[in-house]
């Protein structure tokens, strides 16, 4: 039986609020991993969906917290895995935008209306150009939706698919390697906790 995992990471934002970003993954192998490999996959995989987008975030923006639970079709928390670690906090000492400010990712699955959606944060203004994200940006978020998407098998490993738990099929909806960004600055949305991916 497959097993699915949640990725939670949560950022200090400027010392004045926090950003968090949740991540769903499925190992469909009948004898799922044991919990370190788990751990280290999934640190690996945040650390390659932020990989691009640290040059472009404020130092202001530090990876506070980050952890792994298994969780049910539903999203229902089985148990909790452990913590990670990614080294995932912004490098540029600039002007950040505006707290909500965030790049958008849209990632899709076979499913239509199914689809997992991301915000990053800590983006500074040096990566406007005339109110929009300029070409640097816009190729680093390209490149962090896909390693969303390529998810913690890193395109190797067949059996780890990355996906969104979907409510309107009550189970595991893997990626089907499509998706997009956009170069107008969204917002992070504010969520109570446990609502929404």
């Amino acid at each position: 039986m497959a097993t699915n995992y949640k990725v939670e990471v949560r950022f200090n934002n400027q010392n004045l609020g926090s950003a968090v970003n949740v991540f769903y993954a499925q190992d469909t192998n009948v004898t799922p991993d044991p919990d370190q490999d788990v751990l280290d996959r999934m640190e690996t995989w945040i650390q390659n969906v932020y990989g691009s987008l640290r040059p472009l975030m404020d130092t202001g923006f530090v990876f506070a917290s980050g952890r792994v639970l298994e969780v049910d079709n539903l999203g229902v928390l089985v148990r909790i895995i452990g913590g990670i670690n990614p080294d995932i906090s912004g490098l540029v000492t600039a002007q950040t935008l505006t707290l909500p400010a965030a790049g958008s990712a849209t990632a899709r699955t076979a499913t239509p209306r199914v689809q997992g959606r991301k915000r990053f944060g800590g983006l500074v203004e040096g990566s406007l150009l005339d109110g929009l994200y300029d070409n640097a940006l816009l190729t680093a978020l390209g490149t962090a939706l896909i390693q969303w998407l390529i998810g913690p098998g890193f395109g190797i490993v067949a059996s780890w698919l990355s996906g969104v738990i979907s409510s309107k099929l009550e189970n595991f909806a893997p990626f089907d390697d499509n998706g997009l960004v956009t170069n107008i600055p969204g917002t992070q949305v504010t969520r109570k906790p446990g609502r929404g991916s």
